[in-house]
């Protein structure tokens, strides 16, 4: 299963309302925010085991193993080599790289840019390490519904004192 976080404002305007243009900026600054707060909030969490557990990623090769043939395995491979055993991560390239949020926001919509690292696909395994890594729970969904709220709220409250 997988979530994207995608919602919807639905709005009720009371008084004179802004010009499209004054609209379209409201709106792509709502993204950003909205963007902003997923990689403040609910990046890290989906490089722990507690993530993981959270957003159903798909088991590697060796996390439940104990015999002799952990040390051949990912996980195996991956704690050997640097001393952990923390999802979506290998050498951690990839997660320090994503650490730097680049938010793209328009008036059409927002995407958080993440490093390629997360694109990468092995052809003998249901993995896909960009979907684990994009999936929003449901109560995310419900925290950054209100941060939009609260970031249009604020956007139309500064433009009426701005005429």
């Amino acid at each position: 299963m997988t979530s994207y976080g995608i919602f919807s404002l639905q709005l009720t305007y009371r008084g004179y309302p802004p010009s499209k243009r004054q609209w379209n900026g409201y709106i792509k600054h709502v993204f950003e925010r909205v963007g902003l707060e997923w990689h403040q909030q609910f990046y890290d969490h989906h490089f722990t085991h507690e993530g993981a557990r959270d957003y159903g990623y798909i088991k590697r090769k060796g996390e439940l193993q104990t015999d002799k043939k952990f040390g051949r395995s990912y996980t195996g491979r991956k704690k050997a080599k640097y001393g952990h055993t923390l999802p979506l991560r290998f050498s951690s390239l990839s997660y320090n790289l994503g650490k730097v949020a680049k938010v793209q926001a328009t008036s059409k919509g927002g995407k958080v840019v993440l490093p390629q690292g997360y694109n990468r696909k092995h052809p003998k395994t249901q993995i896909n390490m960009r979907d684990e890594v994009t999936r929003v729970l449901p109560r995310e969904m419900d925290h950054l519904r209100r941060i939009a709220d609260l970031a249009l709220q604020q956007q139309i409250d500064s433009g009426r004192n701005n005429p």
